[in-house]
């Protein structure tokens, strides 16, 4: 691959596998996280999303709306995730406040 033509995501991904190649090195063992996930999301699911987001629903709201099968937690983790990954995409814009309950 020509490191010059590549563009986006394709830089994107080329760190994201020399980075897993790397961690191929390390001798310790590790955890496959999030396996309990459900992260397809159909193209509908998505616009439903998309839709609510830019009226101004929060997540949990749409946790709810999405995925009312499973316990809400579950939801809104699993809605949490399309928001960043859509984030990432540059489909959508939030912010995240670091602080925690007690503001620190």
């Amino acid at each position: 691959m020509n490191m010059k033509k590549a563009t986006g995501n394709s830089k994107r991904e080329l760190k994201r596998i020399m980075a897993d190649l790397q961690k191929a090195d390390i001798k310790e063992p590790g955890v496959v996280i999030l396996e309990d996930i459900d992260f397809y999301w159909s193209k509908k699911e998505m616009a439903v999303f998309l839709a609510r987001w830019l009226q101004g629903q929060n997540i949990v709201t749409i946790a709810y709306a999405l995925r009312p099968h499973l316990a809400p937690s579950d939801a809104v983790d699993e809605v949490t995730l399309l928001a960043f990954h859509l984030r990432r995409q540059k489909k959508i814009a939030y912010t995240i406040s670091m602080q925690n309950e007690c503001g620190r």
